[in-house]
């Protein structure tokens, strides 16, 4: 790290009491943290992977299920549906 070689050959122009042991010390630190960091940001990439295909998988089924348990419609070829008032398709929801 550069940090560490500007440091060892120049260790007196380390501020205060710090030595060059001290700034080999954060080297080793910051190391460790990027090795963290870069595990966590793969686990983040996975996981936010995982929740996409999962939504897009409940987004793809949600509609077939509600098509199954529905009767046939009136209105356009895609069966919006759009005659059916709000309380009569709540009340089917509901089982009544």
């Amino acid at each position: 790290m550069k940090a560490v070689d500007v440091a060892t050959q120049n260790p007196d122009a380390l501020p205060g009491p710090h030595s060059v042991q001290d700034v080999q010390n954060i080297a080793d630190v910051f190391r460790g943290m990027t090795a963290i960091r870069l595990a966590l940001q793969q686990l983040y990439r996975q996981v936010d992977d995982t929740t996409t295909k999962v939504g897009s998988e409940a987004y793809a089924i949600a509609p077939y299920d509600l098509r199954r348990h529905e009767e046939p419609r009136r209105g356009s070829a895609f069966g919006d549906g759009r005659e059916q008032s709000r309380p009569a398709l709540r009340a089917k929801a509901e089982g009544r």
